[in-house]
């Protein structure tokens, strides 16, 4: 962790598996963690790590009781949509096949949705996404 205040590094003790390739949102006191990867293994997990204590936080795994998830994947996108609780993720790659699929996820009654678009942009990973205004999701890469 950085303290910007002080300029000072401090190393922060991560209690789950170590991953790469995963993409996180900032809300409040929270960062909201979604897929990744370890060794050859791509995942499909949400977690939420909340920084409201002295300590190392506190990791909480977000169960849905639906069966619609994205799948695992690695190199994706996502966006938290301005001045709501809703966050996107876009494309990415699952084992050697590279996506191109919208998932809408709502936290605020922890569900996925995947969005039916009219056309999509070519698969991608690695690339970046944000919103310009809280209607728009740009995608480059």
């Amino acid at each position: 962790l950085l303290d910007l205040k002080t300029l000072t590094w401090s190393q922060f003790i991560c209690p789950r598996e170590a991953r790469a390739h995963h993409a996180a949102v900032s809300i409040d006191n929270k960062v909201i963690f979604f897929g990744g990867r370890q060794n050859s293994t791509d995942f499909q997990d949400t977690f939420v790590l909340k920084l409201d204590n002295q300590n190392d936080g506190e990791w909480i795994d977000l169960n849905f009781n639906d069966l619609k998830l994205p799948a695992p994947r690695r190199g994706h996108t996502f966006t938290l949509q301005p001045q709501s609780f809703n966050c996107y993720v876009f494309a990415g790659e699952a084992g050697n096949q590279m996506l191109d699929d919208l998932w809408f996820l709502d936290l605020q009654h922890l569900s996925w949705t995947k969005i039916q678009t009219s056309q999509s942009p070519a698969p991608r990973a690695f690339h970046t996404a944000f919103f310009s205004d809280p209607s728009t999701l740009v995608v480059m890469g």
